[in-house]
């Protein structure tokens, strides 16, 4: 028998096939595990830096209980607030004292002044011949006789006529330093000033002028006389003033006072309007108007019209405006018809 040649050492033997595995039997699933319970967080411990604990400290000595030891730690405690107040309120204490000392020099200084006003009637006494006004004594005062005022004798004269007022006769044994002339025209007050004053007397009728003089050392005295003053030419009627109904409005409501009603036979050339309205309130002409702020519902604003023709006769009239208050009104919706049906 002739042998077969071996292969070759670099070829490799034939593998023979494997066969197949068998499938394995899928594996039954799981229970899920109960999750576990989280653990407790765990207090975090003290600082490095942290003081220690009374236990870590030897010979620690622990307060004492009982009346003598609360009565002995509460004066401690107040010792300490005592001197903290003391220091940090020694600056409120010196602005104090300084605001309390000016209040107190105010107030005494304020005294002595009121104490020295003595007013009693002026005698004479004091070195002249003193006339029957008041004599005062205030500060800066150097004597106590008052001045002897002069305003001059009673005059008549036309409407419409430039009235001088001369104080000049008035006398004083030291100086007179102040002339005050008032009087009363058209239900308003007119007050001039100096020793000789001017004004133009339009309306016909009588005027008590009184003159006040006051001496460097506030010593007074007062004098007065009549001033006539006659219509000029040959119109003797006096006008009739109107002027107009009385009025109910509203705070803050702008009013029209009407003087055009008013008559003269010659014509009517002056309208003076007088009221009162937290202050004396006069105006000029026949129309004006006026706003009233403030509220007066009780008896109103009473006023006064005169009116005055070319030759100084003068008639009145008054008037009221009743000032309500002003309130929030409300719009109401407007009244709704029922439609008529259509024959």
């Amino acid at each position: 028998m002739s042998e077969e040649p071996l292969p070759p050492p670099d070829e490799e033997l034939p593998v023979p096939p494997q066969e197949p595995e068998p499938p394995q039997e899928p594996e039954p699933p799981k229970e899920p595990e109960a999750p576990a319970e989280p653990e407790p967080p765990q207090e975090p411990g003290p600082p490095s830096d942290a003081p220690r604990g009374p236990d870590q400290y030897s010979g620690l000595k622990l307060r004492k209980s009982g009346p003598l030891a609360t009565l002995s730690r509460a004066i401690t405690i107040f010792q300490k607030d005592l001197g903290t107040m003391a220091k940090h309120g020694l600056i409120s204490s010196v602005i104090t004292a300084i605001f309390l000392g000016i209040v107190f020099s105010a107030a005494s200084y304020s005294m002595s002044i009121a104490l020295t006003i003595d007013f009693g009637e002026g005698d004479g006494d004091g070195g002249g011949e003193g006339g029957e006004g008041e004599g005062i004594d205030l500060p800066g005062a150097t004597e106590g006789v008052p001045p002897v005022a002069d305003a001059g004798a009673d005059r008549t004269v036309e409407a419409g006529t430039l009235v001088t007022l001369d104080g000049s006769g008035s006398t004083d044994n030291a100086e007179i330093i102040y002339y005050s002339w008032y009087f009363e025209e058209n239900f308003v007050d007119v007050d001039l000033y100096g020793e000789v004053a001017s004004h133009r007397f339009m309306a016909a009728g009588e005027y008590d002028i009184t003159l006040m003089v006051v001496d460097s050392s506030w010593n007074m005295d007062e004098d007065s006389f009549m001033l006539r003053v006659e219509r000029s030419g040959t119109d003797t009627v006096s006008p009739m003033a109107d002027a107009g109904y009385d009025l109910d409005v509203m705070a803050g409501t702008t009013v029209v006072l009407d003087g055009s009603n008013s008559t003269d036979d010659t014509g009517t050339v002056n309208w003076t309007w007088s009221f009162y309205d937290v202050v004396p309130r006069v105006l000029y002409g026949e129309t004006v108007s006026y706003t009233f702020l403030n509220a007066n519902n009780w008896e109103g604003y009473w006023g006064t019209l005169v009116v005055r023709d070319a030759s100084g006769n003068t008639a009145m009239d008054d008037f009221n405006v009743r000032v309500n208050p002003t309130a929030r009104t409300t719009t109401s919706p407007p009244p709704t018809s029922t439609p008529t049906p259509s024959s």
